[in-house]
């Protein structure tokens, strides 16, 4: 039988960096067979799709064999012609967080298209530009576009893991300030404390645009039920799926 190449993890791994074993093995490997899925993952490197990540450090993380024409040629054939960099260590378990609640959102079929920090830096897409920090532009962990009836929502999406001063705070939230076509920023963070302290800026020195609201989301509902999962806002605290639902229904086509 004719080998078929591993589309969707390919198309993952070239949009965020690399995959790992445990995403690899649930959300692209669909038999149960703990034998089979590992010659299976063995196999994404004897193929040539895959080699290990260049850090020895990182076990179990693979990223796509940019040497290799098949790659290169499997990916145009899925539309895209980039392969974004590997991330260092210390970004990692930042972007698989950041990952796991894509592929989340993406089972409701809701989610029509998503752009990771990396993408957006390499295709230099300044509308989403949020500052610059020495010679580097810095840009949302990722712009999420959703469809509901119809009409399109844009999200920025940032994970906060853990606790900045509040001066990077204030920097981070007034340059929100200045983007443009984005619906919802959404912090996405694992305790009350960073949600305060975020909070604390943004009334300090952020003044949204129209139609831009600021709403926070805890981390573990983020990686297992992101669209159902609720959102604090300053006045209410309501589901994704309910406030997208509201946006479009309320306010038409907010972003395109």
């Amino acid at each position: 039988m004719e080998h078929i190449p591993p589309f969707r993890a390919m198309f993952f791994a070239a949009k965020i960096g690399f995959i790992t074993r445990e995403i690899w093995r649930e959300y692209f490997f669909e038999n149960a067979n703990a034998r089979v899925e590992r010659r299976s993952w063995k196999q994404l490197i004897d193929r040539g799709y895959f080699m290990p990540h260049p850090n020895m450090r990182l076990k179990g993380v693979l990223i796509l064999n940019r040497k290799k024409p098949l790659v290169l040629r499997t990916l145009q054939s899925i539309g895209l012609n980039k392969i974004v960099s590997a991330p260092y260590e210390k970004m990692v378990l930042h972007d698989e967080l950041l990952g796991r609640g894509i592929l989340e959102a993406e089972k409701s079929k809701l989610l029509l298209h998503w752009t990771t920090e990396a993408e957006l830096k390499s295709e230099n897409l300044r509308q989403f530009r949020i500052g610059v920090e020495g010679k580097k532009s810095k840009y949302p962990d990722a712009i999420l576009k959703y469809n509901l009836h119809g009409e399109y929502v844009l999200s920025a999406i940032e994970i906060e893991r853990t606790m900045k001063d509040q001066s990077r705070y204030k920097t981070i939230m007034s340059n929100y300030s200045h983007i443009k076509g984005v619906a919802l920023l959404l912090f996405v963070t694992p305790n009350e404390a960073i949600r305060d302290a975020i909070r604390q800026a943004a009334t300090k020195s952020f003044f949204a645009p129209q139609g831009m609201r600021v709403g926070f989301m805890d981390l573990t509902d983020w990686q297992k039920k992101p669209m159902g999962a609720a959102i604090d806002f300053k006045s209410e605290r309501i589901s994704l799926l309910d406030y997208l639902d509201q946006s479009v229904r309320g306010n038409g086509k907010l972003a395109a």
